[in-house]
């Protein structure tokens, strides 16, 4: 009866590099902030629209 063999989820070496982890990152909060900016200016032009129209 051999002890069962212990599975490291918090490797260090995980699949991707460190730095590629850091870079994804950056480029989904990007992404996500882009987003975000296209709503809140249709938004805005949205309410401008409507003040113009005295709606």
């Amino acid at each position: 009866m051999g002890s069962p063999r212990r599975i490291n989820l918090n490797r260090k070496d995980s699949v991707m590099h460190p730095d590629m982890e850091t870079y994804l990152w950056i480029t989904v909060k990007a992404f996500g902030f882009a987003l975000v900016g296209i709503y809140a200016t249709r938004i805005a032009f949205w309410a401008y629209e409507a003040m113009k129209w005295g709606v």
